[in-house]
């Protein structure tokens, strides 16, 4: 097998390109426009101007912002938004889920994310706080593979979410109840741990759809006549017929993702009727977190070619919100290691991978190589980033 060097990749893709812009200009006169270049275009645009139109606080610490943009948005149910906005000399990116539906989108030209206040964070306290409305930000729309697929797919879809690990399924079961002719059938079992807190339920009872059915499951010390403690086996098997055969969608922590799957395979669902998007971020709090860690700082070492810069970083935050806190350029969208936009490499030093499946490749793993965002630094560090692009 003939090995290409990556300038020799590269030129062969540009005389590719360059081959193919030549044919549609040397076409006949019916071929004059790339067609297929302008609707790729008009799906991926990358990130846009979105401007805050409201703010509106829903409940305890959490907050609804609805932003406009030129073009309407185009994304599906179940799909999440990264914003890009700077604070100070950091750029940062985050992801939240979209809860509009599509066709709301579409027609307002606007979207809306639910943001819950963190007041030990980087990011929420700006977006809750800071960033005024009629202010522009950057939002590049249409992220995630937490969609349904018909083909994939069968038509009762039962969502077994955490917190605000709603809110994706905000906008699907908008999206149903706006199609009436869909065959869908959406039941939601929502873990919380304070009924009168529970993210979205509200917005979603109020779709009155025979469709689509909401089963809170409360598991603080609470009154409440419904379902209380875990979502255990029992509680799946007396909302969901599985003589339909349904198609399972877990989102939550990854504590939570790694018990449900536990208590489908008691069942014995298959797990290519799985699908999920777990949420990472390591809270100290978490039972698995390493004591020894919490409190720690470190000194981490980044080189980006010949430039070397010492980021204080502590154990309680992943790496990439240290590069950012610092002010460096770090490429993250996801921040659950799916998309492996933000991938570094180790040189020295321990990390703690917060990545349940390791979304890595076996050959990245052994070249040292990691996803800043569900990393952790376990001792001082020295790792090496790619060098930022221009202008940044």
């Amino acid at each position: 097998m003939k090995k290409f060097g990556f300038f020799q990749g590269i030129s062969g893709l540009l005389k590719l390109l360059k081959l193919r812009k030549n044919k549609i200009k040397n076409a006949d006169s019916t071929i004059k426009e790339d067609h297929v270049g302008e609707e790729t275009k008009k799906l991926h645009r990358g990130p846009v101007p979105a401007t805050l139109l409201s703010r509106i606080e829903i409940g305890p610490g959490a907050f609804l912002l609805r932003f406009g943009v030129e073009e309407p948005p185009l994304f599906q149910a179940g799909q999440f938004v990264s914003l890009r906005f700077r604070i100070g000399n950091s750029l940062l990116t985050r992801p939240y889920s979209i809860v509009s539906s599509p066709g709301e989108a579409y027609r307002d030209k606007a979207f809306e994310i639910v943001v819950a206040d963190n007041p030990q964070g980087f990011a929420a306290p700006y977006l809750c706080h800071e960033l005024s409305i009629g202010s522009s930000i950057e939002a590049d729309i249409g992220h995630g593979r937490l969609t349904f697929n018909p083909v994939r797919d069968g038509n009762n879809v039962v969502v077994i979410a955490g917190g605000s690990g709603i809110t994706p399924w905000i906008s699907f079961a908008k999206w149903i109840h706006e199609n009436p002719d869909l065959p869908y059938r959406l039941t939601i079992l929502h873990g919380s741990v304070d009924p009168n807190n529970a993210i979205g339920d509200k917005t979603i009872e109020t779709l009155n759809d025979e469709r689509i059915r909401l089963i809170p499951v409360i598991s603080g010390p609470y009154e409440f006549k419904g379902e209380k403690g875990l979502i255990t086996k029992e509680v799946i098997r007396r909302y969901a017929k599985e003589d339909e055969c349904p198609t399972y969608f877990i989102c939550g922590s990854t504590a939570m993702d790694e018990f449900i799957r536990g208590e489908l395979k008691k069942l014995g669902v298959n797990q290519r009727h799985i699908r999920s998007e777990a949420f990472t971020d390591l809270d100290p709090k978490d039972p698995d977190f390493p004591k020894d860690l919490i409190g720690k700082a470190f000194r981490m070492h980044v080189l980006q070619g010949n430039k070397e810069t010492v980021v204080e970083c502590s154990a309680e935050e992943s790496i990439a919100s240290s590069l950012e806190r610092a002010g460096l350029y770090v490429r993250t969208c996801c921040r659950t290691g799916n998309c492996g936009g933000c991938k570094a490499r180790l040189l020295k030093g321990e990390i703690l991978v917060r990545s349940k499946p390791d979304n890595r490749r076996q050959a990245d793993i052994e070249a040292g190589y990691f996803l800043t965002c569900v990393t952790y630094p376990k001792s001082d560090l020295t790792i090496r980033l790619p060098i930022p692009p221009r202008g940044y």
